[in-house]
């Protein structure tokens, strides 16, 4: 089943061993030493890998539009240590979910950069057939029954991929687990993005430091609800 084909049938797709092992292993090293140095963990951004990542992230997101894509001003980075979670069951956004014709126009692309379990909090989701506010204009973000829910157990290098209206979170990480770490970006396509008036990265390429560091500036502040007073 191809990744649109999934995105249709259930809202997500998991593609394993995506990124380039080397890469995977420069970006990891980038949210451990943000982490490190106790700043926000998107600062790892601020690191050429998390941009080469990308790039290799944009041929997957084309295919799941169906056409050229921008990087919305959305990214962030993960470092879930032992006693931490990730975020909590949320839906991305809900405007963009569609283009005018009615095809998938958005998709946040989410990358392990070590494997991640059950056991150190690996995704969670909904998946959309057993959502019942899946296609609502303002669906909530609570998971009306557990049992429905969905791990994604993923191995460092594995892409998974969801709509921006999957009800989805992060685990926690138990007390005796290496942390997880992972990053995430969405995209939108191109067309859309111009009828929006969305200004993202375009193309491949790695943005000046100066642009890398008012990315990361807007993030810190737009997630600021998920992350402070701890975050995660």
């Amino acid at each position: 089943m191809g990744i649109r084909d999934e995105l249709a049938a259930q809202g997500f797709f998991e593609r394993a061993a995506a990124i380039d092992p080397a890469l995977v292993a420069r970006a990891r090293a980038a949210v451990i030493a943000a982490h490190a140095r106790s700043v926000p963990t998107v600062t790892a951004f601020l690191d050429d890998a998390l941009w080469e990542l990308r790039e290799q992230l944009l041929p997957i997101a084309r295919d799941a539009v169906g056409g050229d894509v921008v990087s919305m001003p959305a990214y962030w980075a993960w470092h879930v240590g032992p006693g931490a979670t990730g975020w909590p069951p949320h839906r991305d956004r809900h405007t963009l979910f569609r283009a005018e014709d009615g095809t998938l126009a958005c998709v946040t692309l989410w990358v392990a950069l070590t494997d991640a379990t059950p056991a150190n909090g690996c995704m969670y989701c909904v998946p959309s057939y057993w959502d019942f506010e899946y296609e609502r204009a303002d669906p909530g973000v609570v998971v009306a029954n557990e049992q429905h829910l969905r791990a994604l157990p993923a191995a460092a290098g594995t892409v998974l991929g969801w709509t921006h209206s999957l009800l989805h979170w992060g685990g926690a990480c138990g007390p005796d687990a290496a942390p997880r770490i992972s990053a995430s970006y969405e995209m939108v396509r191109t067309d859309v993005a111009a009828e929006a008036g969305i200004v993202g990265v375009r193309g491949a390429g790695i943005p000046p430091r100066e642009e890398r560091a008012a990315i990361v500036d807007a993030q810190i502040a737009q997630y600021r609800h998920f992350t402070e007073p701890g975050g995660a």
